[in-house]
């Protein structure tokens, strides 16, 4: 029982903070959000002290359901930050557009715990049920502002798809059941060592791998994310482009790398083609964005195709795990850190903008434009930014894994990536400003978003520039 208790403890702190944030919302309904965000805050800086000795427990914890191996452990850093720093996001802007700012702590831990449960998952039912759990809690979030038409209809595009998405990973899952009789990913793993091909297996897999693709927003399931992300709030979009990808990745590797290494040469070439399609269609989709929250949107569908070059390589080399670990820590620094600045903008010309909009933004606001540019350089993959070594590392991987054509359909992207990436720069110092520019009140610029996107920022170049601490915290994240 102490076992257990020790290695589900970050869990459980972040589920009693919720419940915590429950009662506080009880007691003083519509008041006291810095409160509640600071006790949010608190449970995941106890949960990320939690996570070494959470690790050190046997890996029988929870009947054999729960790993709480490195590769779980890295991961999870990467869903606290993401989750932090959201917070730290959303506080203001939450509660200046909505009354029911606890409510939204309450989602954003919930949320944490589903992805956290996701990967420590090695069990298809438990996996199933913390993306159950994750995906429940992004669906009120991406509607949280339900008066303005385009989050309720986001959202109501993300409960339809994410239902279906559900549907096939549960299908999927049944059908693995009824050819194998387990559920458990050792034990399926001992089912595909013959070399032989179930067809019924096989039929699971795909289900699964569609179920997954959709829930990571891998083309061609990806019609729902820019819809979703433009009509969320902006701290809910940079949220929900960073955190369900972070899961959803784990749970791809350990299900198919883990699950079913000697299927390889089935599964391989399909993760193979989704990278190649979606990298390609996010960034074209991307380049013809006049909205800069809607080519963010499209960047994450592109960002998800250079995940799964990691994921692909995993097939012949489980180290490449590390690659895709360094990947995601720097993409939950560099994207939410771009959202919110985006934010910060937003807030600045009470609108959502254009890349037209911030013509000669730089040079009047010059710390918002230095932070923006930051990110954007970084999510393009420029050093000294943390997205260059993240970039190289994931791609040197796939080449020497043999897969040296997807590589260069993500340099073919990276590409094009850095054209729309850099054309939001170029406005932002070599446009001329407009005559008139319309800007509102500044609003608390030290503020609690202001310190998220300083924070990102020095994860961004820290990453970047000294990238030694996180290539060996990465590194350590290999599959067993």
């Amino acid at each position: 029982m102490n076992g257990m208790a020790t290695a589900l403890a970050p869990e459980l702190l972040l589920l009693a903070a919720a419940l915590l944030v429950t009662a506080l919302e009880s007691i003083w309904p519509s008041k006291g959000l810095r409160l509640k965000a600071a006790v949010g805050l608190a449970a995941l800086a106890g949960a990320f002290f939690l996570l070494p000795g959470a690790a050190s427990v046997a890996p029988d914890a929870l009947a054999g359901m729960w790993a709480g191996d490195a590769l779980a452990t890295v991961f999870k850093v990467a869903v606290l930050v993401a989750a932090a720093l959201s917070l730290l996001i959303a506080v203001e802007e939450i509660g200046a557009r909505s009354r029911a700012g606890g409510e939204y702590v309450i989602l954003l831990l919930l949320a944490a715990v589903g992805m956290m449960v996701m990967i420590s998952g090695t069990d298809l039912v438990l996996i199933f049920l913390g993306i159950e759990l994750m995906a429940v809690s992004f669906y009120v979030l991406a509607g949280f502002t339900w008066f303005r038409e385009t989050s309720a209809e986001g959202a109501l595009k993300y409960v339809i798809t994410g239902l279906f998405a559900s549907a096939l990973l549960l299908y999927g899952l049944s059908l693995v059941y009824g050819a194998t009789g387990s559920t458990s990913l050792g034990a399926l793993a001992g089912v595909g060592r013959g070399g032989e091909a179930d067809a019924l297996v096989l039929a699971g897999l795909a289900f699964l791998a569609c179920g997954l693709a959709f829930k990571m927003g891998a083309a061609p399931f990806q019609m729902w994310m820019p819809d979703v992300l433009e009509g969320a709030p902006t701290p809910v979009a940079g949220y929900l482009a960073v955190g369900p990808k972070i899961a959803v990745m784990g749970v791809a590797a350990r299900v198919f790398a883990g699950g079913f290494p000697d299927w390889f040469q089935l599964w391989g070439p399909v993760w193979w083609s989704l990278a190649a399609l979606t990298i390609l269609w996010g960034n074209l989709a991307a380049l013809a964005q006049e909205s800069v929250k809607r080519m963010l949107a499209y960047s994450s569908v592109a960002h998800v195709g250079y995940l799964l070059v990691a994921v692909v390589a995993t097939g012949r080399n489980p180290a490449a795990t590390g690659p895709l670990a360094f990947y995601l820590l720097a993409y939950a620094f560099m994207n939410l850190g771009a959202f919110g600045t985006l934010l910060w903008f937003e807030r600045a010309t009470g609108a959502e903008v254009t890349w037209r909009d911030l013509a000669g933004f730089g040079r009047r606001r010059p710390a918002m434009g230095a932070f923006f540019a930051l990110f954007l350089l970084s999510l393009a993959g420029i050093p000294p930014t943390a997205g260059f070594p993240a970039k190289f590392w994931i791609f040197l991987e796939g080449w020497q894994a043999g897969y040296g054509g997807l590589v260069l359909v993500a340099l073919l992207g990276s590409a094009i990536g850095a054209y729309y990436y850099l054309r939001v720069v170029y406005a932002l110092y070599l446009l001329p400003e407009p005559e008139t520019t319309a800007e509102v009140e500044r609003r608390g610029e030290f503020s609690w978003l202001a310190y998220a996107v300083v924070l990102a920022a020095v994860g961004t170049l820290v990453a970047g520039v000294v990238p030694s601490f996180f290539v060996e915290l990465a590194s350590r994240a290999i599959l067993g």
